[in-house]
C-alpha cells in the first residue's frame, strides 16, 4: 500500500518527517476529540444507521489525514524554498494521492465500520 503512495516506510524518512508525524498525531487526536460529541448527539437525536455514521466517520478521518498531510507538506516546502507552494502541493496531492487516501479510507470504513458500530451501540445503551 505504501508503494502506491510512494511513501515506503523507513527510518531515514521517519526521522526526516518527524514533524509531520507529530503534527498528524495531534491533528487526528484533536479531530476525534472535537467530533465525538457531535456524533454522539447526532446518534441520540435522530434514528440514523450507526453503521453508516461509523463508515462515514472513518472515511472523514482519512480525508482529514489527507488534507493535513497536503497542507503541512505545502507549508514545509514553502518555508524550505522561500516561495508560496501550498496551492501547488495541494493540487499535486489532489491529483496523485487523493484517490489512494479515499480508496484506503473506504476500505477501512467498510471493514472497520462494523467494529465501530458495535462499540457505539454499546455506548448508546
Amino acid at each position: 500500500m505504501f508503494y502506491i503512495v510512494d511513501e515506503l516506510p523507513n527510518i531515514s524518512k521517519l526521522v526526516e518527517n518527524i514533524y509531520l508525524v507529530i503534527f498528524l498525531t495531534f491533528l487526528l487526536t484533536g479531530t476525534i476529540w472535537t467530533t465525538t460529541k457531535s456524533i454522539d448527539r447526532l446518534l441520540k437525536k435522530r434514528k440514523i444507521s450507526v453503521y453508516l455514521i461509523s463508515t462515514l466517520y472513518i472515511v472523514f478521518l482519512w480525508t482529514v489525514l489527507f488534507l493535513g498531510t497536503a497542507l503541512f507538506v505545502g507549508f514545509d516546502e514553502s518555508i524550505r524554498n522561500g516561495r508560496f507552494e501550498i496551492w501547488d502541493t495541494l493540487m499535486g496531492y489532489t491529483i496523485y494521492r487523493l484517490w489512494v487516501y479515499l480508496g484506503i479510507g473506504i476500505i477501512h470504513g467498510l471493514t472497520g465500520g462494523p467494529f465501530l458500530t458495535m462499540d457505539l451501540n454499546r455506548q448508546l445503551k
